[in-house]
């Protein structure tokens, strides 16, 4: 049989799953249930090493399902993720690509739960009326750091995959990783569809072909303060790849010069928010100290006040 050189609808065949909500609440489920636990003072690096471990058995397993369903083999799992991580909407897409990276890297899996933790701790301190401004302001300072650390670190680890790909050489304008062709043809201007079983759940796939023309515009970090823990993607990214059933992604080839440009300004970013940190851990110890003072100086008042007494007693 002979084998099409079309992988686009392989492509929208991942993004579209990777992007539905059957699949983002399963990933999202075992995120909220390890991240606390992942983070308590009893974890051993035993313990995260095992949770980890559960993290990256879950995700293979749901994309190879995908794989299965579709027809092709796991040979092409990762070739079609570094297709779609090099290109700027995967780059731009930091919630899909930080579950795909975490399945592979256990220092990227660990800053995603980091992320997670400390947002849920904002969000809760948020809801607790006893919490006082500024410790909101540091603890939204917090998970804004832990977010622009996980969205450097894929960064770097793209650019690494870029420069490293035989098909893209370092400083040159960006070309996407080839793929290996599906096993078996398709025919073009149809829209082919599979399903996808998640527990009890099942969904079904639609994909496109033939592959659209490259184009779009570069993914650059835009960084809102206060604004990003009430979204549901990162404010440090731009656009996450849409949801898009039935018609073509479009990708853009991203190049080593666009990749290192948003390096750059997610370290400046970094750079800024953690000298934010350090202002009001300044404050917040300068605080303590002063209300020490006050203390003591009531205290000295209050036994001037009693020796006094005594005396005209």
């Amino acid at each position: 049989m002979q084998q099409s050189e079309d992988i686009s609808w392989v492509l929208d065949a991942v993004i579209e799953y990777t992007q539905s909500k059957d699949f983002r609440d399963i990933i999202s489920q075992f995120i909220k249930a390890e991240a606390k636990e992942f983070f308590a003072e009893t974890s051993s690096m035993e313990k995260k090493t095992a949770s980890f471990n559960r993290y990256v058995a879950l995700y293979d397993s749901k994309i190879t399902e995908l794989f299965t369903n579709l027809g092709l083999p796991k040979s092409q799992i990762t070739p079609a993720w570094n297709f779609i991580l090099q290109s700027e909407e995967g780059i731009s897409d930091t919630r899909m690509a930080s579950e795909f990276l975490s399945a592979e890297k256990f220092d990227i899996f660990a800053l995603l739960m980091n992320y997670h933790y400390l947002k849920n701790n904002f969000i809760a301190m948020r809801a607790d009326s006893s919490a006082k401004p500024q410790q909101l302001v540091y603890a939204e300072n917090e998970a804004a750091l832990a977010e622009i650390k996980l969205a450097l670190s894929l960064s770097k680890e793209i650019e690494k995959r870029i420069a490293s790909s035989p098909h893209h050489p370092v400083g040159k304008t960006g070309t996407l990783t080839q793929l290996p062709p599906p096993p078996y043809s398709t025919p073009s201007g149809t829209v082919s569809s599979a399903t996808i079983s998640s527990g009890e759940k099942s969904m079904t796939v639609n994909v496109s072909f033939p592959p659209p023309p490259i184009a779009g515009s570069a993914a650059t970090p835009v960084y809102s303060q206060g604004s990003s823990l009430n979204q549901s993607t990162f404010s440090v990214t731009g656009t996450p790849i849409p949801k898009n059933a039935g018609q073509k992604h479009t990708l853009t080839p991203a190049s080593i010069e666009m990749v290192s440009e948003r390096n750059k300004k997610l370290s400046e970013l970094e750079a800024s928010v953690s000298s934010q940190l350090e202002e009001i851990r300044k404050q917040q110890e300068q605080e303590v100290l002063d209300q020490g003072d006050s203390l003591a100086e009531k205290m000295k008042k209050k036994r001037e006040a009693s020796l006094a007494a005594q005396k005209k007693a």
